[in-house]
């Protein structure tokens, strides 16, 4: 929460700080002059703790904008935009997330933002057990057991047909 408000007190001093300039603040639906603002999270399912791309465009130009979500705000990806106002970064889900959607969020500094979900589930272990060695092992392995299986067998005939 603490840092969630850091967070807002962050964009809303550069929001004021480009109002000063002469510039018009954006409001949370609007868009940058070359169309709406979008952002797309790869993959967008994925497990807590793990890093994900982000990638965005129709922000403005050559502006600092960060990633963060409204409902986990404490990890905070902060860069600046390319000319054409579009950027690319990597994002960290916080582990201890629990299983859930939430909302990650992309925004400048003149105030364009958009939103994008992810789906957070939970990480699965596998339940087919691990076996030592490689498989070319356990194929030489099996082929071994065969041969003495068929060895034993050819000798205990022997023995039954020789026998008083």
């Amino acid at each position: 929460m603490i840092r969630e408000v850091g967070v807002l007190l962050v964009l809303l001093s550069s929001l004021q700080s480009t109002q000063h300039t002469g510039a018009v603040a954006a409001q949370s639906t609007s868009t940058a002059s070359h169309g709406p603002s979008t952002i797309v999270l790869h993959p967008n399912t994925t497990t807590a703790g793990q890093t994900i791309a982000v990638s965005g465009r129709g922000f403005t130009p050559d502006w600092t904008a960060w990633v963060f979500s409204p409902e986990f705000g404490d990890q905070m990806c902060c860069f600046m935009t390319s000319s054409t106002g579009s950027f690319e970064v990597n994002y960290t889900v916080p582990s201890y997330l629990q299983p859930g959607v939430y909302t990650v969020r992309g925004v400048d500094q003149k105030g364009v933002i958009a939103d994008a979900k992810i789906t957070i589930v939970l990480q699965t272990t596998s339940t087919v057990p691990e076996l030592p060695g490689s498989a070319s092992a356990l194929a030489l392995g099996a082929a071994l057991f065969a041969a003495s299986l068929i060895a034993n067998h050819g000798r205990s005939r022997l023995t039954r047909e020789s026998g008083p």
